[in-house]
């Protein structure tokens, strides 16, 4: 999902993202398997920011280029052509 969006900020607010992330739940199959623990999503954006592909700046997560380049690259091998397609749906509502 990150690997499309259409910036490189978006809040890092606990309770923002679990709730994008129960939203993305309750819309895309893909997404099934995180309902009821959206607020996990903040752990997996931890995960990334120890490895610099996330920074932090002024309450916003930063995608690095090296997050950028990850993210790609872990979504054109790891999902097939509908899950990708899930994927980008999903940034269109996790950005609203």
């Amino acid at each position: 999902m990150l690997a499309t969006l259409e910036g490189d900020r978006f809040s890092d607010d606990t309770a923002a993202l679990a709730a994008s992330f129960e939203t993305l739940a309750s819309q895309l199959t893909l997404f099934a398997p995180v309902a009821g623990a959206g607020a996990g999503a903040p752990d997996a954006f931890g995960s990334l920011e120890a490895k610099s592909h996330l920074g932090r700046d002024s309450g916003k997560y930063l995608l690095t280029t090296e997050g950028r380049v990850h993210c790609i690259s872990t979504k054109r091998t790891l999902f097939n052509r509908a899950d990708c397609e899930q994927l980008t749906a999903a940034t269109h509502i996790f950005q609203a």
